[in-house]
């Protein structure tokens, strides 16, 4: 073989192996994998890491569910006015304005408050993973967590579907859902409430991409993914013991 051929033969070698380096799914089809194949998709994450627009679409879906459940949500809010000033004749009272505000307020923080979670978790499973020598960089991390999240958006759909069949907002998709509203605020209510189906399935998901982009094992993986879940929720469910 001359230098020529040689030469060639190196450079198309070279050309393949960078092809085979870099991500081959759309955003649709790493949405839609997330469900049959997710190692694929967190090893095209690993190759090409995106989080704006994910994080957006997110945050339209999440919007547009809350919209379209508003009508119960003021209803819920009004009922728990009543329960929390029962005997006084203010609540009663209460403009639709007012009502209107605190509905509108508690719609935006269930729109914002997923991209604040993706940002937070991945940050903190970025540190832990820091500990475990892990190799991805924290852009990688937030693209896992954000693009297992669609787990937690379809359960969202889900239940948003199940609440305008059934006109009702309290729909669960966890344990706490054979526990009556009145249990809401307990501290059995809040443990059964974090065993929610989707997040567990998101929490798994995430493990598997930290394991694949920071190249460690899936032990270590659960640790930086299952840890800050399990303070979350033993923090949750020791304020709900303080307050009684």
């Amino acid at each position: 073989m001359s230098d020529k051929d040689f030469n060639k033969s190196y450079n198309q070698d070279v050309i393949t192996q960078e092809e085979d380096k870099q991500s081959k799914l759309s955003l649709f089809q790493r949405i839609m994998k997330l469900f049959t194949d997710p190692v694929e998709v967190m090893n095209d994450i690993s190759l090409k890491p995106k989080i704006l627009v994910p994080i957006l679409l997110i945050l339209i879906i999440f919007t547009l569910m809350n919209v379209l459940k508003i009508d119960f949500l003021k209803e819920l809010m009004l009922e728990q006015f009543k329960v929390q000033m029962e005997g006084n004749p203010n609540v009663s009272q209460l403009s639709e304005s007012i009502i209107m505000n605190y509905v509108y307020f508690a719609l935006i923080m269930a729109s914002i408050g997923p991209l604040l979670a993706i940002f937070s978790k991945g940050l903190i499973s970025h540190g832990i993973v820091q500990l475990f020598e892990g190799k991805g960089k924290i852009k990688t991390s937030i693209s896992v967590v954000a693009f297992s999240y669609f787990i937690v958006v379809f359960g969202e759909v889900v239940r948003t579907i199940i609440t305008l069949l059934t006109k009702n907002y309290m729909v669960m998709t966890s344990p706490a859902a054979i526990m009556s509203n009145e249990k809401m605020g307990t501290p059995l209510y809040i443990l059964l409430s974090s065993l929610d189906v989707f997040t567990i399935w998101y929490l798994i998901v995430s493990m598997i991409g930290i394991s694949i982009v920071h190249k460690i094992s899936k032990g270590k993986a659960a640790v930086a993914v299952f840890a800050p879940w399990i303070l979350l929720t033993v923090f949750n469910v020791a304020m709900a013991v303080i307050r009684g």
